[in-house]
């Protein structure tokens, strides 16, 4: 539904990106201590408790809210290796795992181009050649040391040993970046990673295993799911963005498509007309509009 809805042709641009949920407590059995991506940067690393999530997310752009959004549709836990360990589980690494998930994809989409965007901790070696035997294309940073190589030259017939992985070495990005020789292009990109609102998930309180594996990808499927819905009201409705006295927003941000959708929903259920009567006390409009309003928009 999501890519008739917003992807129906051509390339299909996804996500994979990891976040932590933070939680405490003896009864979390698969938390951990991990990097938290989102108090981290290239200085200070920042750790914190709770549970690890790795989620897929389908990139598009949303015409009513001016910017892409990334909108969930497969998402795992990450358990720690303490908790595979007291159970007698093997470990998979954050990359086995990115490779499941973005390899499952494929076969959901076995005829579309598919491009994933990922940051610098996904550049491994064998998650980026997975994807690459699947014909997945991947965007993602990496070290100005890292080592770089041009492709394996063709394999000639009758050739003995192990085929090459890999041909002539390339100078580094440090290197290139040095080289006074090297041609610049600049480039403006909009709506660039950082910008406008962030959306988080609230803390959950249920402890049980299932409970855990089972609400926290609930909630972000929500995201989509909403979004899907808002995608088919009318533009007057989707265009809706709550202000204030001391606060005007530009374009509707999720909080106003989570309103949206609430409104739509009272509208054909609690304002219907009674079938028992006729003689209804109707609300003025602008009185029913403002009860919608307060009512759709509170937490």
């Amino acid at each position: 539904m999501l890519l008739d809805s917003f992807v129906p042709a051509g390339p299909v641009l996804l996500d994979l990106d990891d976040t932590i949920e933070r939680r405490r407590g003896k009864r979390i059995g698969a938390k951990g201590i991990c990097r938290d991506p989102a108090r981290s940067s290239h200085g200070p690393f920042v750790k914190a408790s709770g549970l690890r999530w790795l989620s897929l997310m389908l990139l598009v752009p949303i015409s009513w809210a001016g910017r892409v959004w990334a909108l969930p549709f497969l998402t795992t836990l990450a358990p720690s290796e303490r908790y595979c360990r007291e159970r007698g589980l093997r470990h998979k690494k954050l990359t086995d795992r990115s490779r499941h998930l973005v390899l499952q994809a494929r076969r959901w989409m076995p005829r579309r181009r598919l491009v994933l965007v990922a940051d610098s901790g996904f550049s491994a070696l064998e998650f980026l050649a997975a994807l690459l035997r699947r014909e997945i294309a991947c965007v993602t940073g990496l070290r100005l040391d890292a080592a770089l190589y041009r492709p394996a030259p063709p394999r000639r017939p009758g050739t003995i040993g192990r085929p090459r992985t890999k041909g002539e070495r390339l100078p580094t990005l440090a290197e290139v970046l040095a080289d006074k020789t090297t041609r610049w292009r600049r480039v403006k990109v909009p709506g660039w990673y950082g910008e406008g609102d962030r959306l988080g998930v609230e803390t959950q309180r249920q402890w049980s295993g299932k409970a855990i594996a089972r609400t926290t990808p609930c909630l972000l499927g929500l995201f989509s799911i909403v979004t899907l819905f808002v995608s088919r009201l009318d533009g007057r409705a989707r265009a809706q963005a709550s202000t204030s006295a001391w606060y005007h927003k530009q374009r509707p941000t999720f909080v106003d498509s989570l309103a949206a959708v609430r409104r739509a929903i009272r509208t054909e259920q609690g304002f219907a007309v009674s079938r028992h009567s006729a003689d209804t006390a109707k609300l003025p409009p602008a009185l029913r509009e403002g009860i919608d309003y307060a009512l759709c928009h509170a937490a």
